[in-house]
């Protein structure tokens, strides 16, 4: 809140936290079902999912930063690269996939967790759950890779080396 007021300016991965902590809270606070207990991490995903596919939506991608440090792997003319290429209509477009990708499962993730928390023992789902969340990212990282991070890595790579 002090750097809202201070600077005018909203940092969105600060407010992210901050609305993941509240709904994480909100959530604690229900008792006496262990049903909507196991809605917990669901919710924080959730919301997550959502911010994340807003901002691709936007056309701002949050989820931009994640792939950068392994497609520039630190080298100074795949950084330029990118810094380049972040103005470009297909390198932004791969940006916004990427984001979306990652937005739509945690989403699913959040559907599926909560289908199973109402129709599968609370015993089964306790562990089901994790294996939802594991199996969303899974695709996740398949599916953003084979859209958007490929794509992403062959254009660096061009112009990586059309720079040399």
């Amino acid at each position: 809140m002090w750097g809202v007021a201070r600077d005018r300016r909203l940092n969105a991965l600060a407010a992210l936290m901050v609305a993941v902590n509240a709904v994480g809270l909100l959530l604690s606070l229900v008792a006496g079902d262990p049903r909507p207990m196991l809605l917990e991490d669901s919710g924080v995903s959730s919301t997550i999912g959502l911010v994340v596919l807003v901002s691709a939506l936007r056309g701002r991608p949050m989820m931009s930063a994640g792939p950068r440090p392994w497609l520039t792997r630190g080298e100074a003319a795949k950084t330029a690269a990118w810094q380049r290429l972040s103005g470009t209509g297909a390198f932004r477009r791969a940006e916004a996939w990427f984001s979306v990708v990652w937005g739509v499962a945690l989403l699913g993730e959040c559907v599926v967790r909560a289908v199973g928390a109402y129709t599968v023992p609370v015993e089964t789902m306790v562990w089901a759950g994790q294996v939802v969340l594991v199996a969303a990212m899974v695709v996740a990282f398949a599916v953003s890779g084979r859209i958007a991070v490929v794509p992403m890595e062959r254009m660096i790579e061009e112009a990586a080396g059309a720079e040399r």
